[in-house]
């Protein structure tokens, strides 16, 4: 008898992605569940099921207006799922069942919030600081509460982490709010990187520090930045410093604007650990005239008795500044290997080339090329008279409006001169790749 063969049926068994899921955050919500699942039943502030060690990893958490406690994000890495921490907007959560339109104004987070894992999003969705002020961003960091002129108090940062790819957007870190000189007795910071890799700060407003920035890491972005105010008189931490850098391999400043501050702009030491590959560009840095600063601002300083390598500093603008660059290893004591500094603007600021090489810097006292300088601090640096620079390879050829470097010509200083004062569309946003 003929045997039949056995019929064998293979299920192949795939995994399908998980789809992404929502949750909606309110610092108060009524009488729903809370767990979440809309806005009838948001999650109340950071807690139960939206509490930072119970975030699930892909999932997007909308997080309404009001006031919300600051958290150590910890929630364990998954592979590199990145948990999104984002404003709600009309655009964004409107269709939500118990939406509220009220639920679109700015979210307030108190003192520090510490990320002590990777894969992080923390995107406030909207914000132009020169358009609409430090109240059009999202989300909103006051991690200084206080009149600290009159009653100082010990902070720390508004954001500290050692965690690797996290991105950083549309905030406004505020500290001291008024005008002039203020103290903190201790660390009043936006931004503290203790290591990590590929992180990115973009559109933000960071004002009122003791030191805006700080730390070190690996492949750093800050992009599309308002640093101002930073005028601390602090005496037991570096006051008055833009961005201190130290122990640090691939860090990126581009595109941003500095101004009012004491003593160090974007400010480089070995202190902690070497420095290296290091492109500043496109960036203005400028002082009021009529200020009378006792730590002399500097846009950008090499600090003395440390080695450094592979430092760019290309097509920046500096105004009224004791140093637009200020490179102290030559005079001092100390290295920096291959540091170029080429088609920069410094006006009515002094350059202490030290060791860097470079073409194309303009050292002068006009200020009649710019488009104005009249009232501080809404100067324009938009170039009305064009300055010789020299070419230079991508990604440095656009500057912060968009506007295409080498057509015709190669300008010096942040701007791009463009005859007639057009400018052409601005360059996509919300980017996050480390770009050289």
């Amino acid at each position: 008898m003929r045997s039949i063969p056995h019929l064998v049926i293979v299920i192949l068994l795939v995994a399908l992605p998980v789809c992404a899921a929502n949750h909606y955050v309110l610092p108060s919500p009524g009488t729903g569940a809370k767990n979440g699942a809309d806005w009838n039943n948001a999650c109340s502030d950071f807690t139960g099921s939206c509490a930072p060690g119970s975030l699930v990893r892909g999932d997007f958490y909308y997080v309404g207006a009001g006031t919300f406690n600051s958290e150590n994000w910890n929630a364990p890495d998954s592979g590199t799922l990145v948990i999104s921490i984002v404003k709600a907007t009309a655009a964004n959560s409107s269709s939500v069942a118990g939406w509220n339109s009220s639920y679109a104004a700015q979210a307030t987070f108190t003192q520090r919030n510490i990320i002590s894992t990777d894969y992080w999003l923390f995107d406030g969705q909207v914000g132009d600081y020169w358009a609409s002020g430090i109240g059009s961003y999202g989300f909103k960091e006051q991690y200084s509460v206080g009149v600290y002129a009159t009653t100082p108090q010990t902070t720390g940062a508004a954001f500290q982490t050692n965690g690797s790819n996290i991105t950083i957007q549309y905030w406004d870190c505020s500290g001291y709010l008024g005008t002039g000189e203020y103290d903190y007795p201790g660390q009043a910071k936006c931004i503290e990187l203790y290591g990590g890799n590929n992180i990115t700060i973009q559109y933000m407003a960071m004002h009122g520090c003791e030191s805006c920035m700080q730390g070190g890491g690996n492949n750093i972005l800050v992009q599309y930045v308002n640093i101002y105010n930073a005028r601390s008189n602090a005496t037991n931490y570096h006051e008055n410093t833009v961005c201190y850098c130290s122990e640090v391999n691939g860090f990126t400043f581009r595109y941003s604007k500095v101004w009012e501050f004491e003593a160090e702009g974007l400010f480089l030491t070995g202190y902690t650990g070497s420095v290296s590959n290091i492109y500043m560009y496109g960036n203005v840095f400028w002082d009021n005239p009529s200020d009378s600063y006792p730590n002399y601002p500097r846009g950008l300083e090499v600090r003395e008795g440390y080695s450094y390598s592979n430092v760019y500093a290309y097509n920046n603008t500096f105004y009224n500044l004791t140093w637009g660059i200020d490179d102290l290893t030559a005079s001092e004591g100390g290295s920096c290997t291959t540091c170029v500094a080429t088609d920069n603007v410094m006006v009515d600021s002094t350059y202490l080339q030290g060791n860097f090489t470079g073409v194309s810097n303009t050292v002068d006292s006009n200020t009649s090329r710019f488009t104005s300088v009249a009232t501080y601090p809404n100067y324009n640096f938009q170039l009305v008279t064009d300055v010789a620079g020299t070419a230079l390879a991508s990604p440095y050829n656009y500057d912060m409006l968009g506007n295409l470097r080498g057509s015709p010509d190669w300008s010096g200083g942040a701007y791009q001169y463009e005859s007639g004062g057009t400018t052409k569309p601005l360059p996509p946003t919300n980017l996050t790749a480390i770009v050289h």
